[in-house]
């Protein structure tokens, strides 16, 4: 089975790509003064030392997300993007062999990369996860009890459920009272707009923990990221040999670029800059989607998340099926059951596909009427296929 990465990648070739949820959409008024001076940019950062450019940027990152407690925090480095973030954090947990319960469903390459790292993988869903974190008894989830870390991804892609304050300190203090280690996936957090300041809580804690940021997902820079990686004091050491072992730092350039991005956004605001193009997108997808046989799912009908997690059973086709379907008319979208990472092969995670919304409004108009004109031309009997056999 191709993995989600591979299907994104072969979407680029489509007319139309509303695979990948990284951020493709139009870069926003407030940035453009930035653009027309990355020359600038590129000669200021070349006189700034690494470690003082990586602090510049992990503080302007806090400003932005008004997290003073991070600000004086010194136990952070920065990978080149989320992926490698996780692919060091899987080296860590190989490397003091600790297992590890990771949330589905979620992005599929978060247990590839756990997995082929050696780390041992069990799985809790999130719906049940979402059950005890009402009443914080984790311990009868057998994978969260036998696990010696938990690894979350708030708000999750891609049904969009966010971890409140509450449920976040319920979490921490679980993880804190078993003496089990916390990994974050932060890579969404500018999604959650019901902020809150969730390094405060851990460092607070006294946790053991791990988090990791992504700027692809929210900023236009074609793929230039970065990914800011926190963690606690007991991590520090072997977590900091096993960096210094593939990373003396990220470039200096992409970093001032970002700071620049960050105190721009916070001087706009993420509504304008962020959620009114996932708001305007979602809005016609949803009015696209109305009457057909293409739902949104039940789990995030109230989703603010930059993707669109959806239920296609009344198409009478499966994920895979619907997806080489809507291919034909020239849009790629990705297959659901690859999020259910462990569960892929139950039938019951046959039947959701997810579209991403993060993307130039030209670009999203034409996909949808590429959708709309597959959707209004489609009916289950033209599947040559029942959903009895799947």
């Amino acid at each position: 089975m191709n993995t989600l990465t591979d299907v994104e990648w072969n979407a680029f070739a489509l007319p139309a790509n509303l695979a990948d949820g990284h951020a493709y959409h139009d870069m926003h008024v407030a940035f453009m003064e930035i653009m027309k001076n990355l020359e600038r940019i590129w000669s200021e950062a070349d006189k700034i030392t690494p470690p003082r450019m990586a602090l510049d940027f992990k503080n302007s990152f806090s400003r932005l997300i008004k997290s003073p407690s991070l600000m004086p925090h010194t136990h952070y480095k920065i990978c080149p993007s989320a992926s490698n973030s996780i692919d060091l954090i899987a080296a860590f947990l190989h490397g003091k062999n600790i297992r590890t319960v990771l949330v589905e469903p979620t992005f599929d390459n978060l247990a590839l990369l756990l997995q082929r790292r050696g780390v041992t993988v069990d799985s809790v869903s999130e719906d049940n996860l979402r059950h005890h974190l009402v009443d914080g008894n984790f311990d009868s989830i057998p994978a969260i009890k036998t696990a010696e870390a938990v690894f979350i991804v708030s708000p999750n892609n891609p049904t969009g459920y966010t971890l409140s304050l509450q449920e976040f300190k319920t979490l921490v203090a679980y993880c804190k009272r078993t003496e089990k280690l916390l990994v974050v996936d932060n890579s969404f957090r500018f999604f959650n707009r019901q902020g809150y300041d969730d390094y405060q809580v851990l460092l607070e804690s006294g946790v053991n923990f791990i988090a990791f940021e992504d700027t692809g997902k929210t900023w236009p820079t074609q793929d230039l990221k970065a990914s800011l990686i926190i963690y606690s004091d007991t991590v520090k050491v072997f977590f900091e040999s096993l960096y210094n072992e593939i990373y003396l730092c990220v470039s200096n350039f992409v970093l001032h670029l970002f700071s620049h991005l960050f105190d721009a956004t916070s001087a706009v605001g993420l509504k304008s800059v962020l959620w009114d193009v996932v708001d305007s997108n979602r809005a016609l997808l949803r009015e696209t989607l109305q009457g057909s046989v293409l739902r949104i799912s039940e789990t995030s009908k109230y989703s603010l998340l930059s993707v669109e997690w959806l239920d296609c059973r009344l198409t009478g086709l499966t994920d895979i099926e619907f997806c080489k379907a809507l291919a034909t008319s020239g849009l790629g979208i990705l297959p659901g059951r690859n999020f259910h990472w462990e569960s892929s092969a139950h039938c019951s995670n046959h039947f959701n596909v997810r579209i991403s919304l993060l993307k130039k409004g030209s670009d999203f108009k034409r996909a949808m009427i590429l959708l709309s004109g597959f959707l209004n031309t489609w009916s289950p009997s033209a599947a040559g296929t029942s959903l009895g056999h799947h």
